[in-house]
Parts: structure tokens; sequence; C-alpha cells
């Protein structure tokens, strides 16, 4: 199975992100480990403005990735993941149209 790294995606298909509003929504089960390492490491994090999931952390439940769980949290350690996924009781989704409108007035 072929990949690409997200960056490198972004690189080659979007030509004005440092001109946008840019919300990543995110839930891969475990991969976003992989995910946050590609964005730190390709300077993109900084250029995400909302990034977007489920309010716990699936790299808890992927055994395969125990030993990379503090790694995982240094990387998102700056960064505030609004919950918006699918109904979870007790969990409320952000107002997302609410942060967009902030972001665009900054």
């Amino acid at each position: 199975m072929d990949s690409i790294l997200f960056s490198d995606w972004v690189s080659k298909n979007i030509s004005n992100i440092r001109e946008s509003v840019n919300i990543l929504k995110i839930n891969i089960e475990g991969a976003e480990l992989y995910l946050f390492r590609d964005l730190h490491s390709s300077g993109l994090i900084n250029d995400i403005h909302i990034f977007a999931g489920h309010h716990s952390h699936d790299i808890l439940k992927v055994g395969e990735l125990e030993n990379n769980v503090d790694e995982y949290f240094e990387l998102i350690k700056d960064i505030k993941i609004h919950k918006y996924c699918g109904e979870v009781e007790g969990y409320d989704n952000v107002d997302m149209a609410y942060l967009i409108r902030e972001q665009i007035g900054k």
C-alpha cells in the first residue's frame, strides 16, 4: 500500500496554507503520534489554527505504542485539541463556528 506524509500532501496540494484558517480534524486510532511527529518535523504545526478530535487519546489503547506515550504527550503539550466528533455522552462538541470566527478576527 502506498502512503504519503501529511506534510508532503499539503505541500503538493495546498498552495495558500499560510493565508488560510486551517482546521485539522483528527481521529485516527492512535496514529496521531505519527501525524504529530510529521507536523513538528515539517514545521506545518505552526500553520494549523484549530485541532479537532476526540476528547480522549487513542494512543493509550494501542499496545504497540505504549513506549511512545510520553513522546506523544510532549508533541501535543502546547496544542489544544477541541472535542469535535460523534456523540459521546457528557462531552459536547466545541462550537466550531465560534472558533473559526475567532481565528478570522485575529
